[in-house]
């Protein structure tokens, strides 16, 4: 309920007290999400540092606490780059897609997000009268590996396109 209406700190102290009385994977990646909500409300730079740190924590807790079920430690660390992502830090979501595309490879949702992260870290160069596009390795494998994780899912037409677009750059 906390972490619903942006009360992460709040969200992430309840989560905390769920996670001391009973630490499941699932607890962790609950405790994450709102450590990271409440990590991305910061304006201390340093305290979002800190806060992201712990919650990727929280993620390998949730890994080596139940290392036969994937899902859970995925689930964390899409979580975690989705916040990053809606925060606008494409850069910092980039990892933590990286970590859920390795856990979880099957996932078209995370390959896709991955691929919208790289994407949104182009940059560019002025090569005489020319802009040169930087396209940062593995933006096209992510979008592919979207579509053949799922060719027919609501990602495979999204990540077409972006395959497309990334041709036109290069």
């Amino acid at each position: 309920a906390h972490d619903s209406l942006n009360q992460y700190n709040d969200g992430a102290d309840a989560d905390q007290q769920a996670v001391n009385l009973d630490p499941t994977a699932p607890f962790y990646t609950h405790l994450s999400t709102a450590t990271a909500g409440a990590a991305v409300a910061q304006t201390d730079p340093k305290v979002t540092a800190q806060k992201l740190a712990d919650a990727g924590a929280d993620c390998d807790k949730a890994a080596a606490l139940d290392p036969t079920n994937s899902a859970a430690a995925a689930t964390c660390w899409k979580n975690l780059g989705i916040i990053l992502s809606n925060k606008g830090d494409l850069k910092d979501a980039i990892t933590p897609f990286q970590k859920a595309s390795q856990v979880n490879p099957k996932d078209a949702q995370t390959w896709f997000l991955l691929g919208g992260a790289l994407t949104g870290t182009i940059d560019t160069k002025q090569e005489g009268d020319k802009v040169m596009y930087i396209i940062p390795p593995g933006t096209a494998d992510a979008y592919q590996k979207a579509i053949d994780a799922d060719p027919n899912g609501p990602y495979a037409p999204q990540a077409k396109a972006a395959l497309d677009n990334l041709a036109q750059l290069s």
